[in-house]
């Protein structure tokens, strides 16, 4: 953050930087340490949950229409089908909807690649607990690398940390809960909270 501003103050005081040949590879990778650094502090930090009772219905209708918000223009079809009667989590609520959303921008990128891109959220209640399916009809995921997805920093996305999947794990295990994968190549995936 410090260097980051450092850099804000640069750009504002003398504008001409912004032409400099290596400027904005600079700005680029500052800005991908500050979300590495981010990561990694929520990576070390995802255990530890502040409890409250948690009406799902509601909170999965809140996820899914903020995520809806973002992919819409995208021309990616996003359906969510919550089942109504959920029981009540008792969770962070924070952290839970970080980790639902990032497996919906996985699906999404997942996904980006499809001409007709697809997305559903489907919840529903299990023996008094509740299960999440996030599916996207994107490429789908090797059987060679399939486990190996939820190590940290493993990632096969340009761009990415490797620890969106990994925190999204240990904030379902800090939870009594589980994150699983089913996928078929060309087919897409369905992530299970």
């Amino acid at each position: 953050t410090a260097v980051y501003s450092t850099l804000q103050l640069i750009e504002s005081s003398h504008p001409e930087v912004l032409g400099f040949r290596h400027w904005d590879p600079l700005r680029r990778d500052v800005e991908y340490m500050s979300q590495l650094i981010a990561d990694l502090s929520l990576y070390n930090n995802c255990e530890r949950v502040r409890r409250e009772q948690i009406h799902t219905e509601d909170f999965l209708k809140e996820t899914a229409l903020s995520f809806a918000i973002s992919v819409s223009g995208t021309g990616i079809e996003f359906t969510s089908r919550i089942e109504p009667g959920l029981p009540p989590v008792c969770g962070d609520c924070v952290k839970l909807r970080q980790a639902l959303l990032d497996l919906l921008g996985n699906a999404k990128d997942a996904a980006g690649g499809n001409p007709d891109p697809k997305i559903s959220l489907y919840a529903s209640a299990q023996n008094g607990s509740v299960s999440i399916n996030i599916t996207d009809n994107g490429c789908g995921i090797e059987p060679a690398i399939i486990e190996r997805i939820f190590d940290p920093f493993a990632t096969y996305k340009k761009n990415g940390t490797g620890l969106g999947l990994p925190i999204a794990r240990r904030i379902a295990a800090a939870h009594r809960g589980s994150l699983t994968v089913t996928s078929e190549l060309g087919r897409g995936a369905t992530f299970t909270l």
